[in-house]
């Protein structure tokens, strides 16, 4: 049984003319790590906070651990501190008059635990953190990366069943943000702990979740690995949320072929471009289509590509080094495209070469 399941749920603010979340279903498998990932007001951080207890949904059921906690229609709701759950607040929630022992302490006094067992936990909480030896120190004396790691232990130093997280590094400089995300996974997976996070942060979602589910306006757009996000999103929307992609209005020109390709022509109708044919029911001749491709898998060279299905020739308009790799935009007629090569591939703007891409790069784009 998954460790959360949220079935169904809306929530609606000022007197149901605002729809945070509309219906949204999604589960957590037991020991994942899976992230709510969109843009503000998408209705993300209201699902974690009716995961929480922290609201209560108008609509639907949610069940932790096989234990259903929230449902308006069998008048089920059972509050946070009984739902056995560890949360991390994007502003910590750190208290500056407590040294941090006291700090992560908090949880267990709060329960009554035994003085012993008090120490205990809160020592082994600080060492997953990597926070030995700061036991007495004053809250107001620790860095920003510091007191994220105090509200972590904090969070897990009772053993919860479940931990939440609302976008816990939006506070921190960006060269911290990197390293606090590789050791909160690194906790994540040697604790084995089901996690749920929140963020808008699409570099952030690719490199902690195990899966991603991306919000718009209430609403999931899509649900799967980081993996299958990227490489093949359901909707315009998370082809455009999820990194950088270039669009192309496209009209099918031949019937599907044997392999499974679909030949397609763009512009003025006289250039061709070729896809997998991922649908259920092949496509109609003259069918309107649009097209994308990520910049890394277009190939910039001065010569025509054999190993590709896909070669235009086209004029570099620009191009910027960025150290590892060229960022380039080229135009094949009219239609401009985003190209992010190795940093030897050495174009100059105005200069003729030959764009190309794998026929299994190319995706079909729902609206």
């Amino acid at each position: 049984m998954p460790a959360v399941i949220f079935d169904q749920v809306t929530k609606e603010f000022a007197g149901g003319a605002v729809r945070a979340v509309d219906r949204v279903s999604f589960e957590v498998h037991e020991g994942e790590l899976l992230v709510l990932l969109g843009p503000s007001g998408c209705g993300k951080t209201t699902s974690l906070r009716m995961i929480a207890g922290l609201e209560e949904p108008d609509e639907g059921e949610v069940t932790i651990d096989g234990t259903l906690v929230s449902s308006p229609t069998r008048n089920v709701f059972v509050p946070t501190e009984r739902r056995g759950i560890g949360m991390v607040f994007q502003s910590y929630a750190i208290w500056p008059h407590m040294t941090v022992f006291e700090n992560v302490a908090f949880p267990l006094r709060a329960r009554r635990a035994r003085r012993a067992a008090i120490a205990d936990k809160v020592e082994g909480a600080l060492a997953l953190v990597g926070l030995e030896g700061f036991a007495q120190r004053s809250a107001t004396q620790l860095s920003g990366g510091q007191q994220q790691r105090v509200a972590l232990a904090r969070a897990l130093v009772f053993e919860p069943r479940l931990l939440l997280l609302d976008e816990p590094l939006s506070n921190l400089d960006a060269k911290l943000r990197v390293r606090m995300r590789t050791e909160l996974k690194e906790l994540q997976r040697r604790t084995g702990i089901t996690s749920v996070f929140v963020t808008h942060d699409q570099a952030e979602s690719m490199a902690l979740a195990d899966r991603v589910v991306v919000m718009r306006q209430g609403h999931v757009e899509q649900i799967g690995t980081p993996e299958e996000i990227y490489e093949a999103p359901a909707t315009r929307f998370v082809s455009e949320f999820v990194g950088s992609i270039n669009f192309l209005p496209a009209e099918v020109s031949r019937e599907l072929a044997p392999d499974g390709i679909v030949s397609l022509r763009f512009g003025d109708g006289s250039r061709a471009i070729s896809c997998e044919w991922r649908g259920a029911a092949a496509p109609a001749v003259g069918q309107q289509m649009l097209v994308s491709v990520r910049p890394e898998n277009l190939t910039l060279r001065p010569g025509p590509s054999p190993d590709h299905e896909n070669v235009w020739d086209c004029v570099v308009r620009s191009a910027v080094y960025y150290g590892d790799h060229r960022e380039y935009e080229v135009a094949v007629d009219d239609r401009i495209f985003k190209v992010s090569a190795p940093a030897r591939t050495a174009v100059e703007p105005g200069e003729r070469a030959y764009l190309a891409c794998r026929a299994a790069d190319v995706f079909v784009v729902r609206e």
